[in-house]
C-alpha cells in the first residue's frame, strides 16, 4: 500500500462509465497487476470523502455504498484519465493513518468493539481470499473484471448470506484500502460530523481546547435538529435503565422522558441551561441543531427498548399482564367436572339503590357491590350476593351459603317463584379461586380444610387481574350492564350538566336482587356455550346451556357432587364465620382482641370452667376459639363435639349490644382519644398549679429579702405562742366575714356566680400580715 496516493479525473471528452462517479469526482489507482500492466482504479471522493475544492478527504463525507472500482488496460487509462497537478507536481494524498496501525496502536484510540467488528467482517470475506500472492491477484483481476459473481452468490447461498451485496462491499473496502484487514474498520460510526481529533493525521480542522468533545450526529433533513448519535443512544439507553417513566400513574409520557434527555444532554457536554429572556420568554441559549428532535427521540427510544418493556413503560405492569401478555392454554385446564373449582369476584354495580323507609324524597343508598360464584368447566352460575360492603371475605362467605341453600325458598323471599329444576344448585365446590387480600384472609384457610366438607383449597389471583379470572369477569359485565338500564343506573356518556344517577335512585337493594334472580335464571338455562361441552357430552346430546351441562357433569362425571343439606348449613356456617380466642375468666367468656366484651352461656361445660378459673386448677381450660359475626357483638358462637354453642353478651356490657364489631372498634378508638386529651389536660393543670406555687414563693422571698437569714437548727420556742395570735386573729376575720353576710346593705350576688367579682383576681398576691387584718 503506497504512503501517498496519485489523483486523476477523467478528461472532458471521456464518458464516465454509469454508476461509478461524477465528472467532479476524484479517483485514484487502488491496484495495478504486473503481468497485465491493468490498473483498478477507486472513486475516491465516494470511498474517502475527498473534496478537490478544498483538497482534503473527510471520512464522514463518504458513501454509505461506494461503487466497485474498475478494471482499465493501460491504454485505456491512458485515454480516460489525467493526473490532477498542483504547482505543475502531481497531487497525492496521504492514505488515512489508522489503516497501518497495529491491533495495540488501535486499542489506544478506539474500543475493543472496533476490532471485533473487523474481525468478524473479514472472516466473512477470508473464504474467498486465496493465500498466495499470484492467487489474490488472479482472484482480483477476475473479480473486477466481473467474471467472479457466480462464485460470490454461491458462497453466499452456502453461508446464510442472503444478498451478494453483504459479500462484495466488503471485498471493495478490502482491495481499495490496500489489502489490509483494516480497512474493514468500523470507521464510518466515528465520523457522522465530530468535535473530535480526527485520527486520519490529514485533516486541518483544530478542536478548541475548551470545548468539551463529543460527536454531533449528521445534520436534519426536515428540521434544523441533527440527527442522532452514539452518545443520544448512550442517554437514551440510561434513561431505559434508570426506569425513566412518566408521573402520570408510572405510565409512558416521550414528552417528559425527552425533557430529561436534554437535561442530562446539557449537564454531559456542559451547554448552557435554558433560561428566561428579557422579553420573559422561555428559551434555549444555544441552537436547535445542537440537539435531536422530539421525533427523533421516540423514534431510537422505541428502536432501543424492547417492546414487551416499551408496553409496560406505556400502559403499565398490571395492565400488560392483563392484556397484553400471551395468553395459552384454557381456563378448564386441570379441572375435572362440575364443582371441582368455583370462580369468585366483586365488581361495584353502575346502580344507585335507593335508600328505604323514606318516603318524602328519593335518597340514594349507595352503589351496591355484587358477588357471583361461577362453576369453571360448566359455566354455571351457582350462587350469588349483593351488599354494600365492599369486597371483603364476609360477601364470599354469604355467596356460599347461597351457593348451597335452597333456591326456591330463597327466591320466594324476594317475591320471585322458582321450580327445584330452574336452579338446582345445592353443591359445594372442591376448589375456589378468589382474589388475594382482603376477600381471602389466609387464617381462614386452616379452618376451612379441617371442616368437613371436602375443600381441597383454594387459588388466590392477584387482585384486580380480570384475566385470571375471566368466566365470571365476563358474566359480572354482562349482569352489571344489565342493572344498570333501570333508573339511577350510572351512563359514563352522559353529559355533566345533566343530573346526576343518584338523584334518579328507583329500585331498593331487594328489588336488584329479585332482578339478579331472574337474570341468572335465564343465563343458566339459555346462555350458549357449546364451547365448553366435553367428548361425553356430546355423545350424550346435552345440550349446550350451563343448566344442562351442570346436571349432566354433576350426575354422570363427579358421581353426585358435594351436596349440602339444610341441616348442614350450620355447621358450614360457623365453618366460614370469622374465628378469635377468647380467654376464660372466672365470671365469663372474654374476647383476646376486645377485652371490653364479656360473654356468657348456657353449656354445662361452661360451669366447670369457670371453677377451675377461680381456684387456679392445675390444667385447666384457659382459652377457646369462637366464631364472631362482624355484624353485631351481640352474640359470638362456639363448637364442641359437632354441637356448636351461642354466648350472649353479658349484660354489664349491654350499651354495646346494638354495635357491629367495627362500630365498637371506633368507639373504643374515642374513648381512647378521650381518655388521652384528658390525660393531657390532668398534666397541663399540674404544671399549670406548679407555676402559680412557684410564684408565690417567690412572692415570699422577695418580702423576706431584707430579714437575716435563720441558722438556728432547734425547735423554735416562740411556735406555741404565735399559733396561738394566730388562732385568735383567724377567728376576728372569721367573725367580721359573718357579719358582712349578715349585713342588710350586703350586696346581691352575680347573676353568674362562675364569674369573678371586679375584686376577685387570679393573680398571687403578697400574704398580709396579722396587723394588716384590722
Amino acid at each position: 500500500m503506497p504512503a501517498r496516493l496519485t489523483l486523476v479525473k477523467f478528461k472532458d471528452t471521456f464518458d464516465i462509465p454509469t454508476g461509478f462517479g461524477k465528472k467532479d469526482d476524484v479517483f485514484g489507482i487502488c491496484y495495478v497487476d504486473s503481468q497485465t500492466l491493468s490498473v483498478g482504479v477507486a472513486n475516491y471522493t465516494q470511498y474517502l470523502g475527498y473534496s478537490h475544492d478544498t483538497e482534503t478527504f473527510e471520512l464522514k463525507n463518504r458513501q454509505a455504498q461506494p461503487s466497485k472500482p474498475r478494471l482499465f488496460s493501460r491504454t485505456e487509462f491512458a485515454e480516460a484519465f489525467d493526473i490532477i497537478k498542483k504547482d505543475d507536481d502531481a497531487l497525492t494524498i496521504i492514505m488515512p493513518q489508522f489503516l497501518g496501525l497495529s491491533d495495540e496502536e488501535l486499542l489506544t484510540i478506539r474500543t475493543k468493539e472496533w476490532l471485533s467488528r473487523r474481525d468478524k467482517a473479514f472472516e466473512v470475506i477470508r473464504p474467498l481470499l486465496p493465500q498466495e500472492h499470484y492467487e489474490l491477484s488472479y482472484f482480483v483481476m477476475r473479480y473486477l473484471r466481473g467474471e467472479a459473481h457466480q462464485e460470490i452468490k454461491q458462497y453466499c447461498l452456502e453461508g446464510g448470506y442472503g444478498s451478494t451485496t453483504t459479500i462484495t462491499r466488503k471485498i471493495n473496502l478490502y482491495i481499495v484500502f490496500g489489502f489490509t484487514a483494516n480497512a474493514l474498520l468500523p470507521f464510518g460510526f466515528e465520523f457522522c460530523g465530530t468535535e473530535k481529533r480526527a485520527i486520519d493525521g490529514n485533516s486541518e480542522t483544530k478542536t478548541n481546547k475548551n470545548t468539551k468533545r463529543r460527536k454531533r450526529g449528521r445534520p436534519g433533513t426536515y428540521s434544523n435538529n441533527r440527527g442522532a448519535n452514539e452518545s443520544d443512544k448512550r442517554i437514551i439507553k440510561d434513561l431505559i435503565r434508570d426506569n425513566k417513566v412518566s408521573l402520570r400513574g408510572g405510565k409512558l409520557d416521550i414528552s417528559r422522558l425527552y425533557d430529561e434527555y436534554v437535561v442530562r444532554y446539557e449537564d454531559k457536554f456542559d451547554l448552557p441551561h435554558a433560561t428566561i429572556n428579557k422579553q420573559r420568554n422561555y428559551e434555549f441559549p444555544y441552537s436547535e441543531s445542537e440537539i435531536i428532535s422530539q421525533d427523533t427521540f421516540r423514534y431510537h427510544f422505541k428502536k432501543l427498548l424492547p417492546l414487551e418493556k416499551f408496553i409496560k413503560f406505556r400502559d403499565g405492569q398490571h395492565k400488560f399482564d392483563k392484556d397484553h401478555r400471551p395468553k395459552r392454554g384454557d381456563a378448564k385446564d386441570g379441572v375435572v367436572g362440575a364443582g371441582h373449582v368455583v370462580e369468585f369476584d366483586h365488581t361495584q354495580l353502575d346502580l344507585h339503590a335507593r335508600m328505604p323507609g323514606v318516603h318524602d324524597k328519593r335518597f340514594s343508598a349507595g352503589r351496591p357491590w355484587l358477588v357471583i360464584a361461577k362453576d369453571v368447566y360448566t359455566k354455571f352460575i351457582l350462587g350469588f350476593h349483593i351488599s354494600f360492603r365492599p369486597p371483603c371475605w364476609d360477601n364470599i362467605a354469604e355467596c356460599i351459603i347461597n351457593c348451597v341453600e335452597n333456591k326456591v325458598e330463597f327466591a320466594a323471599r324476594y317475591g320471585v317463584e322458582l321450580a327445584e329444576r330452574d336452579w338446582p344448585s345445592r353443591h359445594l365446590h372442591m376448589l375456589y379461586k378468589i382474589d388475594n387480600g382482603v376477600e381471602y384472609p389466609h387464617e381462614q384457610e386452616s379452618e376451612i380444610m379441617a371442616s368437613p366438607f371436602k375443600f381441597q383449597g383454594s387459588q388466590q389471583v392477584a387482585k384486580g387481574r380480570g384475566d385470571l379470572k375471566a368466566d365470571s369477569e365476563s358474566t359480572l359485565g354482562k349482569l352489571n350492564r344489565i342493572v344498570s338500564n333501570n333508573p339511577g343506573g350510572i351512563d359514563t356518556g352522559k353529559d355533566a350538566m345533566e343530573q346526576d344517577a343518584s338523584q334518579q335512585a328507583l329500585l331498593t337493594i331487594e328489588d336488584i336482587t329479585a332482578q339478579l334472580i331472574d337474570e341468572i335464571v335465564l343465563m343458566n338455562k339459555t346462555a350458549d356455550r357449546e364451547c365448553s361441552l366435553d367428548q361425553d357430552m356430546l355423545s350424550a346430546g346435552v345440550e349446550p346451556t350451563p343448566l344442562a351441562q351442570w346436571n349432566y357433569s354433576i350426575e354422570h362425571q363427579m358421581s353426585g357432587g358435594n351436596p349440602v343439606s339444610k341441616a348442614q348449613i350450620p355447621e358450614l356456617q360457623y365453618t366460614l364465620l370469622p374465628k378469635q380466642m377468647a380467654r376464660i375468666d372466672a365470671d365469663g367468656i372474654t374476647l383476646k382482641k376486645y377485652p371490653q366484651l364479656q360473654y356468657d352461656g348456657e353449656f354445662k361445660e361452661l360451669e366447670n370452667w369457670y371453677l377451675q378459673k377461680k381456684h387456679k386448677a392445675a390444667g385447666a381450660t384457659t382459652e377457646i376459639k369462637v366464631a364472631i359475626a362482624s355484624g353485631s357483638i351481640k352474640r359470638v358462637y362456639y363448637r364442641d363435639n359437632n354441637t356448636i354453642y351461642p354466648l350472649d353478651l353479658k349484660t354489664q356490657n349491654s350499651q354495646f349490644e346494638d354495635m357491629s364489631f367495627f362500630e365498637f372498634e371506633q368507639s373504643v378508638k374515642a374513648r381512647k382519644q378521650i381518655q388521652r386529651d384528658r390525660k393531657n389536660s390532668q398534666q397541663a393543670g399540674r404544671v399549670y398549679n406548679k407555676r402559680r406555687q412557684k410564684e408565690r414563693i417567690e412572692a415570699n422571698q422577695a418580702a423576706l429579702a431584707g430579714v437575716p437569714t435563720n441558722s438556728q437548727r432547734s425547735y423554735q420556742k416562740e411556735i406555741k405562742n404565735h399559733n396561738g395570735i394566730m388562732r385568735g386573729e383567724q377567728a376576728c376575720r372569721d367573725a367580721h366575714r359573718i357579719n358582712d353576710y349578715m349585713s342588710p346593705n350586703f350586696p346581691e350576688q352575680s347573676a353568674n356566680p362562675l364569674e369573678p367579682t371586679a375584686c376577685d383576681s387570679t393573680a398571687p398576691t403578697k400574704p398580709k400580715s396579722s396587723r394588716e387584718f384590722f
